[in-house]
Parts: C-alpha cells; structure tokens; sequence
C-alpha cells in the first residue's frame, strides 16, 4: 500500500476559516433579525 504525504495547515489558516464562518453566521443572523422585525412592524 502506498504511504499518503499528510500535509499540514498553518494555524493561521484555521483561525481564518473559523473567522469567517463565524462572520457569515454573524451577517445572517443580523438579516433574518431585520426582517423579523421588518415583518413584525408591518
């Protein structure tokens, strides 16, 4: 069987990614709070 090279991220990257998942949780629920009160306003 042949050996796989196992390659490694930086930390860096890995905060990065988790940086950015957590902002675009952030601007969704800042969207779906607007329109809930858009639609609660109406």
């Amino acid at each position: 069987m042949p050996k796989r090279k196992i390659t490694t991220k930086p930390p860096e990257a890995l905060f990065g990614r988790v940086v950015s998942i957590l902002d675009h949780a952030r601007a969704n629920v800042v969207r779906a709070v607007n329109s809930h009160l858009h639609l609660s306003h109406d």
